[in-house]
């Protein structure tokens, strides 16, 4: 099956050209149609990140330490690779429904890995009927460990309001209709930003909002709503992310790995960005979210970005056991090149809501 889905991230010249690169791989791979793991057949300019440690970095909106010539490597362990594939029976194949409970909580543990910084939370998701949609939100929320140190006593309430996020307005097909308290976070960002003028543009603030949504709903559950039925195992599309100047095509691998005991399923998306639509998409976003970033320049930069996206999953609700998403962008500017790896890893108990 193919399918082309659409719908509703003072120094000499060279390092500070480093710099730069690094600065911006950073946000490529929120702002280069990160919306697809919302929805495969989603298509618009997404975003920079939400969590506390993407909002340090795109607070200051300050070009990093230029990187170590080692490539980032993984650090957290991928869905599938927690399960042993001579235990998995046939892959799944049929329908994806949503059909998650209401007034319950759900408690999750969240692994984080970003810009070579991990972070371990707790928090409980809130699922509140809103009329025939629901409400999912982030409650109770503790960070219990901060690159691989537990949070010192007194700091818990500082760092917790780092990583705090806002609420989903979610319809009953599975996808985000609206993100509740974004102005709050934006407002975080702002007041912890190193210039203290500095305010979230209209464009990045959109892209923000997007950002929240497709990173943790899409990653659990909008790219598996959207997608709606696995009519073989492993199945190929692309998404079009129309943007300024041109529409940027990602490649979109679809997998069904094999079925549990518990009548769970586990299932992975890739989605692949590279060659001419890479450089289209980041003329196309960047510099509507980056002023200093000139469209010319844009033009200079090669890379690719792949997202993977893997869950162990109920086909008949789509409450997932567990979810796994990873986004590496590796970019090339002026013969340097720089990499960027975030990995979530997250851990659903659903015993509250049976």
């Amino acid at each position: 099956m193919r399918a082309t889905l659409g719908r509703p991230q003072r120094l000499g010249p060279l390092r500070q050209r480093r710099q730069r690169a690094s600065a911006i791989v950073a946000l490529v791979g929120h702002a280069c149609g990160a919306d697809d793991t919302a929805s495969p057949s989603a298509n618009s300019a997404s975003s920079v990140a939400a969590s506390s440690i993407d909002a340090a970095s795109t607070s200051t909106i300050e070009p990093p330490p230029v990187p170590d010539s080692t490539p980032p490597s993984s650090q957290i362990e991928a869905v599938a690779g927690s399960l042993d594939a001579a235990e998995l029976g046939a892959p799944y194949l049929g329908g994806l429904t949503f059909d998650w409970p209401q007034n319950c909580a759900v408690p999750v543990l969240e692994e984080v890995l970003k810009s070579s910084k991990t972070a371990t939370l707790q928090y409980n998701l809130g699922l509140r009927a809103e009329g025939q949609n629901l409400i999912v939100s982030f409650d109770d929320l503790v960070v219990t460990t901060f690159d691989g140190s537990p949070v010192p006593a007194g700091m818990g309430e500082a760092v917790r309001s780092l990583f705090a996020l806002p609420s989903f307005l979610v319809g009953t097909d599975g996808t985000v209709l609206d993100v509740i308290g974004m102005a709050a976070l934006i407002g975080q960002i702002e007041a912890t930003a190193a210039d203290s003028d500095f305010e979230v543009a209209p464009e990045l603030a959109g892209l923000l909002k997007e950002t929240v949504a497709n990173k943790y709903w899409g990653s659990w559950v909008g790219m598996w709503a959207t997608w709606e039925v696995f009519d073989d195992a492993n199945e190929i599309g692309e998404s079009e992310l129309p943007v300024s100047g041109g529409v940027a095509v990602s490649d979109v691998e679809m997998n069904s790995l094999g079925s549990t005991d518990d009548s769970l399923v586990a299932l992975r998306g890739t989605i692949t960005l590279d060659g001419a639509d890479f450089t289209v998409a980041l003329r196309g976003t960047l510099p509507t979210v980056i002023s200093t970033v000139s469209a010319a320049e844009t033009s200079a930069i090669s890379g690719q970005r792949v997202i993977v996206v893997e869950v162990v999953i109920d086909p008949t609700t789509l409450q997932p056991s567990s979810a796994f998403t990873s986004i590496d962008v590796d970019l090339t500017l002026d013969g340097e090149t720089s990499s960027e790896l975030e990995e979530r890893r997250w851990t659903f108990d659903w015993t509250a809501c049976a």
